[in-house]
């Protein structure tokens, strides 16, 4: 970029919770009830709704929650402990008695002791200790959230925080009663939650994964009102202005939570799958007049939604006050139809799959496979499989391709392929239009089909705050305003913490931890809080930890607390070096990409050169300037060539020539539009060739290098200009010197090497993509900064809307030269590099639209086996 160049970009800003990934235990046993315990935790958390859960043994993740996790774009990652907790829940009086065992054993070798003291200290040290296994993830897990995932951390330190059925959380996650004493919306909430004892474990799953339990977060509020009692005492003696608003934030704690229980008979299955799989509840079939008459004192109609919903008094909705799901505008359409996904089977992986899926798409259900195997047995209007064989029913008949796509984690082959008969016993329901579900269901194993659009979590009116942001090479002028949250009437600082987000309109970076200490200049409001530990970058945009805490005090207004940052642009060479520094690689443009490069700095931007290389009377020019063939004797209309200069001038009847079976009688006007357009873009340059009396040697030059005669290049004789020194213009016209162009010698160089093969690929790449290009051209690797050649080179290093795609651009992949053929080992080593970066795919193109055959095996091997995207372009694609 050059100096004080001004540049103006659209960025928006968001501010949202924080968005946690869980990791559970997937040898857990119990893993229904742990997972009936989070669902119980998660509503307590402002925004807990949104967090996803990830099984591993601690040594490896399946690649869909890779896939899910790189979509997901976490914020922090967190490991949920079993613990003496979950026993005392699960298994009370085992828990008892392990700890009588304990104290007895104590009593006998230390007689005299206090009895209860001894059991109430084995009690907490049984309750913290951790059951089975101390669950951890191994380094090979942090090395990849550290490649794939950009979570806040400290430099490459990845410490993992435990969450345990205690109910303390993590500092950074803001408990939901901390943020809305203040509100005034406190003194209308309502908490209601379902009550599934009586029904089976995996309705239980189902139905407070999709409301949550009420215990924590009504806990929360009784401890919250018992902290402020104890607190008042104080508070009179010291602080008698706090009197009265202490005094009302304990009344309404009091009066704000009224649990309420709704219970489902089993003759309301269907209404509760229904709200299950919508993640609302349908009010229509449940009769709530006992409780309308409970909170109204006089009889409502039955059905009435006016003065009850129900599912905005949920515990999770509950908890996530001013916060909405939110997916981008272009993935509207994939909303409106898409796909409907069911997960078949009864591990724990899928229904963490599918509880996880939930939170990021809509249309997706869970089928257990003992389920699907015993309603099969007994098929009837009354079971789950042919309840949910109804709503697939609806949801696939307006399904893309009316397809319904299912997959599973746990089954085994031979029982995958029984899935479709056994739906097709439960699947009874045909209308006229659409004749049953099986004969629709597709089985996908991809991990790129399961999440056809993503739901992201954000606060309401405060998700898409879009302003001018102007830079100068690269750096910010203005400072960004950091969104301050509209929810809520009053906040503490010093307890409610949220994400900001911004995100720069068409330049989207990768997900990479390096890159949090380079976003933000140091002239920033506030900028020293922006430090790698509170700041990340990735896919999703530019995030960072709210308030900043620096020297407050409780009285402050949010406002004065919040950091308001300088943005800086980050060049691509400068994000390919974060990644490759790692592995001791210098990294440089080579001269094509330098060529490649410096080309780009004279155009208004990529688009306009693009322009230029699809107008097909210049691409005929420029492919004229490059010919290095000789000048044959008597041929005048392809310019000239010059020996010792190795370059091809063209004159006005030369480039009339090109275009004249074209235009025919108006090739002339469109001749000069032709010369004129590429003048102004500084790209020809007028002259005259003029041949030395002396040395006989032949040369251009430019006007202001003669007048009435010349000085030779070669020989530096004085020259006058006769007719004998433009002996290389046509005989007829040697009465004066003719214009000769000469193509930039930068162009030159970027064409005669290709460069635009590249810059198509390139702009092939971006037209499939939301907009957001950050690229090198071809670029040169080696291991030592001193050595002269490089070890390899690339032609491409992309980031195509914040995934990076390494590949090559070749005139013919095929050719018989071995430094410009496309050879296997060269995709091999591209692929390696997803070693130690998040490399997305491979670009590939041969305009020729020649490939040797290892590369088309090669290619076969990545489109089928790798999670690899493969693109490739031929003269074809690129237009």
């Amino acid at each position: 970029m050059t100096s004080n160049t001004l540049e103006t970009k659209i960025i928006s800003t968001a501010l949202r919770p924080s968005r946690v990934a869980i990791f559970i235990d997937n040898s857990d046993k119990k893993w229904k009830n742990t997972i009936v315990h989070l669902m119980e935790l998660l509503p307590a958390i402002w925004g807990g709704d949104g967090f996803i859960l990830i099984p591993s043994d601690g040594e490896s993740i399946h690649p869909f929650f890779e896939e899910l996790l790189r979509s997901y774009d976490p914020d922090f990652i967190l490991k949920y402990q079993r613990t003496g907790y979950d026993l005392k829940a699960n298994d009370p009086k085992n828990f008892q008695q392990i700890i009588e065992r304990a104290v007895q054993e104590f009593m006998i070798q230390n007689p005299g002791h206090a009895k209860e003291i001894i059991r109430e200290h084995y009690e907490k040290e049984l309750l913290r200790n951790p059951l089975e296994r101390n669950f951890d993830l191994s380094k090979k897990i942090k090395q990849y959230i550290l490649k794939d995932l950009a979570i806040f951390h400290h430099r490459d330190d990845i410490r993992i925080q435990s969450i345990t059925y205690s109910g303390t959380f993590p500092n950074f996650l803001p408990k939901f009663v901390d943020i809305i004493q203040h509100s005034e919306k406190l003194k209308n909430l309502k908490i209601v939650q379902l009550d599934l004892k009586n029904h089976a474990i995996d309705f239980q799953l189902m139905g407070y994964g999709a409301t949550g339990k009420a215990e924590s977060l009504i806990n929360n509020f009784h401890e919250k009102r018992e902290e402020l009692e104890k607190l008042l005492p104080k508070i009179k003696r010291h602080s008698p202005d706090q009197i009265a608003e202490t005094e009302i934030m304990i009344q309404k704690l009091q009066n704000a939570v009224h649990p309420q229980v709704e219970k489902f008979a089993r003759s309301d299955s269907s209404v509760m799958f229904k709200s299950v799989w919508n993640r609302r509840v349908d009010l229509e079939g449940i009769d709530f007049r006992n409780i309308w008459r409970s909170m109204n004192n006089k009889s409502k109609k039955k059905n009435s939604t006016d003065s009850y919903d129900f599912f905005t008094r949920v515990p999770f909705r509950v908890s996530s006050v001013g916060l909405s799901y939110f997916f981008r505008r272009t993935d509207y359409l994939k909303d409106e139809q898409g796909n409907p996904l069911v997960i078949v089977g009864d591990s724990v992986e899928d229904y963490c799959l599918y509880y996880s899926l939930t939170r990021l798409r809509k249309k997706v259900y869970w089928l257990p496979y003992v389920r699907l195997l015993n309603d099969s047995k007994k098929p009837n209007a009354a079971t789950y499989s042919f309840i949910l064989a109804t709503e697939l029913n609806h949801e696939g008949s307006e399904a893309d391709n009316k397809e319904i796509h299912w997959t599973s984690i746990s089954l085994k082959k031979s029982r995958l392929l029984k899935v479709p008969s056994l739906m097709s016993k439960n699947d009874i329901v045909r209308t006229a239009n659409y004749n049953g579900v099986t004969g629709h269901l597709v089985y996908v194993d991809s991990s790129k089909k399961i999440l056809p659009y993503l739901l992201r979590l954000y606060e309401k009116k405060n998700a898409n705050n879009r302003s001018a942001y102007q830079f100068i090479d690269g750096k910010g002028i203005n400072l960004v305003d950091t969104p301050r949250p509209k929810s809520f009437d009053g906040n503490d600082i010093l307890k409610h913490k949220w994400i900001s987000e911004i995100s720069i309109l068409d330049n989207v970076y990768p997900t990479a931890d390096f890159l949090s200490g380079k976003v933000f200049l140091p002239e920033g409001i506030g900028a020293f809080h922006l430090n790698s530990v509170a700041t990340r970058v990735s896919r999703s945009g530019i995030h960072y930890q709210c308030p900043a805490m620096g020297l407050i005090s409780p009285a402050d207004e949010v406002s004065d607390s919040l950091v308001r940052p300088m943005l800086n642009m980050i060049p691509a060479k400068k994000i390919f070096e974060g990644y490759f520094g790692r592995k001791k690689y210098d990294i440089r443009f080579s001269d094509k990409g330098s060529y490649f490069r410096q080309v780009l700095e004279n155009f208004k931007n990529f688009d306009t050169l693009i322009q230029l290389i699809k107008n097909k009377d210049a691409f005929e020019l420029f492919k004229l300037y490059i010919d290095g063939s000789e000048n044959r004797s008597g041929v005048f209309d392809r310019g000239v060539f010059l020996k010792n200069e190795k370059r091809r001038f063209i004159d006005f009847a030369s480039i009339d020539k090109l275009l004249e079976a074209k235009y025919q009688q108006n090739s002339k006007t469109e001749t000069a539009k032709l010369i004129n357009s590429l003048i102004e873009n500084n790209l020809l340059e007028r002259g005259y060739i003029f041949k030395c009396s002396y040395c006989k040697n032949s040369s251009w030059y430019r006007p202001d290098e003669t007048a009435n005669n010349f000085v030779c290049k070669r020989c530096s004789s004085q020259n006058a200009i006769r007719e004998e020194n433009l002996r290389i213009q046509p005989p007829g016209l040697r009465f004066e010197p003719l214009v000769f162009y000469k193509l930039n010698e930068l162009f030159y160089q970027f064409w005669n090497s290709n460069g635009w093969i590249t810059a198509l690929t390139l702009s092939q790449l971006k037209k499939g993509s939301e907009g957001s290009l950050i690229f090198m051209p071809e670029t040169e690797f080696r291991k030592h900064l001193e050595q002269e050649k490089p070890d390899f080179e690339i032609d491409l290093l992309v980031i195509l809307d914040g995934n990076i795609y390494f590949g090559e651009a070749k005139r013919d992949a095929n050719v018989n030269d071995p430094n410009n053929k496309l050879s296997v080992s060269q995709i091999e080593r591209l692929l390696g590099f997803d070693e130690f970066l998040p490399l997305k795919g491979v670009v590939f193109t041969s305009f020729s639209g020649n490939w040797p055959d290892d590369v088309l095996k090669k290619f076969d091997e990545i489109e089928k086996k790798s999670q690899f995207e493969l693109i490739k372009f031929t003269a074809k694609e690129l237009g």
